[in-house]
């Protein structure tokens, strides 16, 4: 066996234990969620059990935590499609004219990326509740695509920026308006980067906990927070119950990480190179 296979062999080995450190929490806390309540606490841990799904029965008939998860998913959403609309817009302006501190502007636009959220959580809920936005799905929105929109430029530049300015100018000598060259001829050549910049819009926003749990109360409150506040409002520990909360905050992103895995990792790849 020549050196190259050995190295292939440990390569293996270290990505089967990585995957095990990183997907073993995330199986147990599915057999948690299926296990009969008589079981939770039992030591040491059973892996083979009759399943029950009493736990998801409570989350989703008794409770309808269900509405949570609509609300996450039309807020993750709804950031999304924003910023990525806002971003590529943006982006296109920087690849195509030429004007004065382009690159001082670019620079300013990322700051909101360049401090901590929670900076700017007292202004932004005396905004919202100024503006009669609180525990509104738009307020999030809003906050959402605002922090993300600096994400999708950087992205999004890149992506742009490789489509050949020839391509660009012949669409500009055949009569094309500014806007026909964006949608018709640059949005479908850089559908890679778009696909990952919104795929990583949509899980930040997604995850995003502290200004959910601040403007929101009861009728814009997502996944993450009723996971967090469902110990308070029950009043006790139903690991049961948290476990199956757990999933169903994890499932949609999971899903559509692996669905859209191969747009991301092939966005993002070309998107590092030049030329």
């Amino acid at each position: 066996m020549n050196n190259k296979n050995i190295l292939t062999k440990w390569n293996i080995i270290f990505i089967i234990i990585i995957l095990s450190w990183t997907i073993f929490p995330v199986y147990y806390l599915f057999l948690t969620s299926i296990k009969p309540a008589f079981l939770l606490l039992e030591r040491p841990p059973r892996f083979f059990f009759s399943p029950s799904l009493q736990s998801y029965e409570k989350i989703l008939i008794e409770d309808q935590y269900y509405q949570y998860f609509v609300n996450s998913t039309l807020i993750a959403l709804g950031a999304t499609i924003l910023a990525l609309f806002i971003g590529s817009l943006a982006s296109f302006s920087f690849i195509q004219w030429k004007f004065r501190w382009k690159e001082a502007i670019f620079l300013s636009s990322l700051i909101g990326r360049m401090f901590p959220p929670v900076t700017t959580l007292i202004p932004i809920f005396f905004i919202m509740r100024s503006l009669k936005l609180l525990d509104s799905h738009l307020s999030l929105i809003l906050v959402y695509a605002s922090f993300e929109i600096p994400l999708v430029l950087m992205i999004l530049r890149d992506f742009f920026g490789q489509v050949p300015a020839e391509i660009r100018e012949c669409a500009f000598l055949d009569g094309c308006s500014s806007f026909q060259v964006f949608s018709k001829i640059v949005l479908p050549l850089a559908v890679n980067g778009i696909l990952a910049a919104g795929v990583l819009t949509f899980v930040l926003s997604w995850n995003e906990f502290l200004f959910a749990l601040v403007l929101t109360s009861f009728r814009a409150k997502t996944a993450p927070v009723a996971l967090a506040t469902f110990v308070e409002n029950e009043g006790m520990l139903q690991w049961g119950a948290m476990a199956a909360l757990g999933i169903f905050t994890i499932l949609p992103v999971l899903i559509f990480m692996i669905f859209m895995n191969r747009f991301l990792v092939k966005g993002l790849t070309l998107g590092s190179l030049k030329g």
